[in-house]
């Protein structure tokens, strides 16, 4: 708690919302919703209030009430009881009526740090309220943080981002174990052979759930030959030459981390001798690369960015490529009249 105390000031509030709905499949879609409230279902809102110097500090959260004709169809709710007992919030109440609770909470409040609303909200009750759109009850939540004058308004964002950068013993396991379960999928797949790069995506998605992942971290890259010059395909649905390379983008999610792991391999299993050349020049680059990723080189990421770049032109020239002059574009149709 005390990075949080040099971020969140005396009486200031922290919200973050839970809304299932707003995930993004786009290829590595970025998204500030942490989830660090440890409730993952839907239409929720977590406020953090400081009430003093120090770590006085209640935690507030609003979820979905039981309702068994809803459970019926969708599952199980925790239900209000279940957010303080099993998740331990300090108040709870219903997210259907938080808008008087957050009046008095925000009322309180000598700063206020929040990134809701969102640009795109689903279309639910609590969405239009944190949206303030179809005039839901005068306007909804913009309409109480206006109302808030002469108080700082932050963003959350910069401070969950500082937070981030400290991770907890679990947190470290969580990552190892992503990154142990994805990289197993990734070590199957090579060992298969795949007519499409449906079925290869498929298999991939199928291995992380089958060694404990949630699932995809994202839309992955499946590219099979020329489709991996495209610098994010996601069609993913093309066959695969036997006699080619397929590229891979992706990886699993397990304990709120995913893992972004590319890897490239021959179809039939065999590199040709010029793919295995190029192959092994680009390994040899991406070590370089890893054993610089301490702290002791003081190497910016940039910098990192810079010798990778260098290092790769160096090989490409050494393997007889021409990388004179600064290619931008590709037209990835040539191939069909080429």
């Amino acid at each position: 708690m005390n990075s949080t105390k040099t971020q969140i000031s005396y009486m200031s509030q922290v919200l973050h919302t839970s809304l299932s709905d707003l995930t993004n499949t786009n290829h590595q879609t970025t998204t500030n919703n942490p989830q660090p409230k440890g409730f993952n279902e839907p239409e929720s809102i977590a406020v953090i209030e400081n009430l003093g110097p120090g770590d006085d500090y209640v935690f507030h959260l609003f979820v979905r009430p039981k309702d068994p004709k809803a459970e019926q169809w969708e599952g199980a709710r925790s239900g209000v009881q279940a957010a303080q007992d099993v998740f331990n919030a300090d108040s709870v109440g219903e997210v259907d009526n938080i808008e008087p609770y957050l009046y008095d909470i925000l009322g309180r409040a000598e700063k206020i740090y929040t990134d809701i609303p969102a640009k795109k909200l689903p279309e639910t009750p609590l969405a239009k309220f944190l949206s303030g759109s179809d005039n839901w009850k005068q306007a909804g939540f913009p309409k109480l943080l206006e109302d808030q004058s002469g108080k700082r308004i932050n963003s959350l964002r910069s401070v969950m981002n500082e937070l981030r950068v400290f991770k907890s013993p679990a947190e470290i396991a969580n990552m190892r174990k992503a990154g142990q379960m994805s990289g197993r999928a990734f070590t199957e797949s090579m060992r298969n052979p795949f007519a499409t790069e449906k079925d290869l995506f498929a298999f991939l998605d199928y291995r992380w759930k089958a060694h404990g992942c949630t699932g995809a971290a994202y839309v992955p890259v499946v590219a099979g030959g020329e489709n991996a010059l495209s610098i994010h395909y996601t069609r993913n649905d093309a066959a695969l030459d036997e006699d080619k390379l397929v590229l891979v983008d992706a990886g699993g999610e397990y304990g709120g981390y995913i893992t972004d792991i590319t890897r490239t391999w021959p179809v039939n299993g065999k590199f040709s001798p010029a793919q295995k050349d190029l192959y092994e020049m680009i390994l040899a680059v991406q070590r370089s690369c890893v054993s610089l990723c301490r702290e002791d080189a003081m190497v910016s990421l940039d910098k990192l960015h810079d010798i990778a770049e260098n290092k790769l032109k160096d090989g490409l020239s050494d393997l007889g490529f021409d990388t004179s002059g600064n290619v931008s574009y590709v037209d990835p149709t040539d191939r069909f009249t080429s």
